[in-house]
């Protein structure tokens, strides 16, 4: 609860607050550092509380394509996550120290099974959201 009492009651963020529940944690950012890089195992979502992520991947000729900066109340991570072998396809580096609730998949499994309204919600945020991602890293 900790992580949804940063993101305030603006209502930008209430699908987020159902989500939150399952967060366990939150971690510190430090700029310079991954959260996660491309091929790495896809285990849990980051929620942005404070801070800045660009989100890029390194293209064949080798050099770095940066997609967008992420900053508060996005959300990253979440493209292949309940896939058969989940892996980031793309790389989520620091820009700016921050703040991350960190969402392992199988507590954010639960609540999507348990929680039909927040399944369907969460569904229409990765369609909206995770699509315009997903033609990035293709």
């Amino acid at each position: 609860m900790l992580a949804a009492k940063k993101l305030g009651n603006h209502d930008r963020f209430a699908h987020l607050r159902e989500l939150l529940r399952s967060a366990k944690h939150t971690v510190k950012m430090r700029k310079g550092t991954f959260l996660f890089q491309e091929g790495m195992d896809a285990a849990e979502l980051y929620l942005i509380l404070s801070g800045k992520v660009q989100i890029s991947k390194i293209g064949a000729d080798g050099k770095e394509m940066c997609f967008r900066i992420c900053g508060p109340g996005e959300i990253i991570g979440e493209l292949t996550l309940f896939t058969a072998e989940p892996r980031y396809l793309l790389t989520a580096k620091v820009i700016e120290d921050g703040e991350v609730a960190a969402i392992k998949k199988d507590d954010l499994e639960q609540q999507l099974l348990t929680n039909p309204a927040l399944a369907y919600e969460y569904m229409q945020w990765v369609s909206t959201h995770g699509g315009r991602k997903q033609n990035f890293a293709i």
